[in-house]
C-alpha cells in the first residue's frame, strides 16, 4: 500500500499506543495516519490532528523530501481508540503512506528502542521516561509550594530548543493553578540561571521562577499574563512594541550595576571582542556556507575587515554593554491588564543595549517606519537623559547592521548544537544575515 514519496507539503502524525500505531482514513478510504495541510502546525493543532493531548514527540520532526513533515508522538495514558484504527506498528506496511513518511517513523522508532544509534545532540525530552522524571522533580516542588498535582503533565509544546509541559496543581480548597515545566536544551542550559537572575534584576517584567534545576535544564513557571491554561504563550498584540521597549531599556539600565552577577548566572560576553571572533569563525566554516553562491562565499572573505570597524565605530560611541534579550520582539512578550513580562531569554547576553532595540524596530519598521522609529526613541531615552556624553543617534544608525552579526552568531551556535536533521526548522537564518551584510558592505 505504500505510495510514492509525499510531494505535496502536509505534516504527518505517527501516534504510538503501545505496539499499535493510531490511523484514520485518507479522503479515498484508503487507512493511513492523520496527516495536516501545510508545513507548520502548532502544538494545539498537532495534538488535534490525534485527539491525545498527553502525546510526547519521541523525535524531533522530521522534514521528508522537501515539504512533508514528520511527527512521531508516545501516547502513554490510556486512550479510547477503535479498534478499527489501530494498526500493529510491524504491520505499518498495510498503511496507505507515501515511502519518505514510512521510512521517517520507522527510524524514529528504531531510534527509540535502540536498533540504531540515537543521535548525539538529541534532547533528552524524547529519551524513554524522561517525562516520568520530570514529573517526580515537579511533584517534589508542587509538594514544598504546598499544593498537590492533578492528573498528568499535558505537553504544550517540544521542539528541538524546548519542551514546555503544563501541570494542573491546586491548594486545599483552592482553585487551579497550573504550572509550567520548562526544560532547555543543552545549548541553552543555561536559561535557568539566567531567567532567576533576571527576575531578582526585574521581578516585574520577567517570568515568576518557582524552582529551578540548573543541572538539567529546568524551570518550573508560573503562567503567563494574558496566556490560556493548556496553550503556549501567544505573540504580543503589536501596539504592545512600545511599552516593551520601555520595558526593556529600563531594565538594561538597572542591568549596569549587576553585570558581573549576569556573567556568573550564565549570561556570555557578547561585547566587540568576542563578537568579532565569534564572527571570524562563521565567516570561515559556517554550516550554512553550501547555501550561499560561489560569488557569495568569495565575498565572504572580504567581508571581516568592514564588519570590525562598524562593531568598533559602535563601541567608541560611548554606551556601555549592558543585559540583551537577543530575541527580542513582541512574540517573546505577554501582556495583560495588568502586567507586561518578557520571556524567552535564551539567548541573553552582555552587549551592546541598541542590539534590542534594532530588532525589536525592524519588524514595526517594514509594516510602518514611523513605528519602528517609535520604538528606537524609547530604547534611546534613557541614554539621551542620563549620558549626555554619549553620540546615541550615531549608535542607533550603527545598530541593525551590528544585530545582523549578532543574530548570525546566534543562529550558528544553534544550529551546529541540533543533530542535523532538527536544523530544517531554523535553516537559512545565518545564510539569509551574511546576504544583507554583504548587500550593506558591497
Amino acid at each position: 500500500m505504500t505510495a510514492p514519496a509525499d510531494r505535496d507539503g502536509r505534516v504527518w502524525v505517527a501516534a504510538l499506543a503501545g505496539p499499535d500505531v493510531l490511523t484514520s482514513l485518507a479522503p479515498d478510504g484508503a487507512t493511513t495516519l492523520p496527516s495536516v495541510a501545510g508545513r507548520w502546525v502548532s502544538s494545539t493543532e498537532l495534538r488535534a490532528a490525534t485527539g491525545v493531548p498527553a502525546a510526547l514527540p519521541i523525535a524531533p520532526a522530521r522534514l521528508v523530501g522537501e515539504r512533508a513533515v514528520v511527527h512521531v508522538l508516545d501516547v502513554t495514558e490510556p486512550i479510547a481508540w477503535p479498534a478499527e484504527y489501530r494498526v500493529a506498528f510491524s504491520e505499518i506496511d498495510r498503511l496507505a503512506l507515501p515511502a519518505n513518511v514510512r521510512a521517517a517513523v520507522e527510524l524514529a522508532v528504531a531510534e527509540r528502542r535502540g536498533a540504531v544509534p540515537t543521535p548525539a545532540l538529541r534532547p533528552d525530552w524524547y529519551r524513554a521516561g524522561w517525562l516520568d522524571e520530570a514529573t517526580a522533580w515537579v511533584d517534589e516542588q508542587v509538594t514544598a509550594l504546598g499544593l498537590r498535582r492533578e492528573g498528568p503533565g499535558e505537553p504544550i509544546k517540544v521542539w528541538c530548543l524546548s519542551a514546555v509541559i503544563r501541570f494542573d496543581c491546586r491548594a486545599d480548597g483552592g482553585a487551579s493553578r497550573p504550572l509550567y515545566l520548562k526544560a532547555a536544551c543543552d545549548w541553552f542550559r543555561t536559561e535557568p540561571p539566567m531567567t532567576v537572575a533576571i527576575g531578582a534584576l526585574a521581578p516585574e517584567l520577567a517570568p515568576t521562577v518557582r524552582a529551578a534545576e540548573p543541572a538539567r535544564g529546568w524551570l518550573l513557571l508560573e503562567r503567563l499574563p494574558g496566556t490560556r491554561a493548556g496553550a503556549p504563550a501567544e505573540a504580543g498584540p503589536e501596539d504592545v512594541a512600545l511599552p516593551t521597549a520601555r520595558a526593556m531599556a529600563e531594565v538594561q539600565r538597572r542591568s549596569l550595576k549587576h553585570v558581573d552577577a549576569l556573567r556568573r548566572a550564565g549570561c556570555p560576553d557578547r561585547g566587540t571582542e568576542p563578537t568579532l571572533a565569534a564572527f571570524a569563525d562563521v565567516l570561515a566554516a559556517s554550516i550554512e556556507l553550501p547555501l550561499l553562491s560561489a560569488d557569495e562565499r568569495a565575498r565572504l572573505l572580504r567581508l571581516g575587515r568592514p564588519v570590525e570597524a562598524h562593531l568598533r565605530d559602535l563601541a567608541d560611541c560611548g554606551i556601555p554593554n549592558t543585559l540583551t534579550h537577543g530575541d527580542l520582539h513582541v512574540g517573546n512578550v505577554a501582556v495583560d491588564a495588568d502586567r507586561l513580562v518578557i520571556y524567552d531569554w535564551t539567548d541573553a547576553a552582555i552587549a551592546h543595549p541598541f542590539l534590542d532595540a534594532a530588532l525589536l524596530a525592524r519588524s514595526h519598521r517594514q509594516e510602518d517606519p514611523a513605528a519602528g522609529d517609535a520604538v528606537l526613541a524609547e530604547f534611546a531615552a534613557p541614554w539621551r537623559a542620563h549620558s549626555p556624553g554619549v553620540d546615541v543617534d550615531r549608535a542607533l544608525a550603527l545598530a541593525p547592521v551590528a544585530n545582523l552579526v549578532h543574530q548570525c552568531i546566534s543562529y550558528e551556535g544553534i544550529a551546529r548544537s541540533l543533530e542535523p536533521d532538527a536544523r530544517w526548522e531554523l535553516a537559512g537564518v545565518v545564510a539569509a544575515n551574511l546576504r544583507r551584510l554583504l548587500e550593506q558592505f558591497g
